[in-house]
């Protein structure tokens, strides 16, 4: 972050948001997390709908994806 005055020892923990998204910029942000956990950070990877699904027991989740496409997701009462 810039100008946040962070150094890396003081980070605990490392989220990345995987997706929907283009496939280069999350392929990126996964790499960049791994080299992280390499250094001993601890590392979660989720896909953006899942953190509404930890929390509520059913929905759908509706968001834009890359080059005018949309994500829809739905969870709950199968």
């Amino acid at each position: 972050m810039i100008g946040a005055n962070i150094k890396l020892e003081e980070i605990e923990a490392v989220i990345v948001n995987n997706g929907p998204g283009s496939y280069t910029g999350v392929r990126v942000a996964e790499g960049v997390l791994k080299v992280l956990e390499l250094d001993g950070l601890t590392g979660y990877s989720f896909y953006e709908f899942e953190m509404l699904k930890l929390t509520v027991k059913e929905g759908v989740w509706i968001s834009n994806a890359f080059k005018e496409e949309y994500f829809i997701y739905h969870w709950g009462n199968e």
